[in-house]
């Protein structure tokens, strides 16, 4: 990203989705400004999304 020193914001990376032994897996790369949150930040955001996609009645 251009001017990537000063952008805090989390960018997410998802990549293609596949079916394996009846379950969908979906990687996803978090890139996080080591200045905005540290790893424990990092992977409390992780187990939300982890636990909001476990769920998806929440979708529509």
């Amino acid at each position: 990203m251009d001017g990537g020193t000063r952008h805090l914001l989390p960018i997410f990376t998802i990549g293609r989705y596949v079916e394996r032994d009846g379950r969908t897996l979906m990687p996803l790369a978090v890139q996080i400004h080591h200045a905005a949150a540290d790893g424990f930040h990092t992977a409390r955001l992780v187990g939300d999304i982890r636990e909001l996609v476990a769920e998806p009645s929440w979708v529509g």
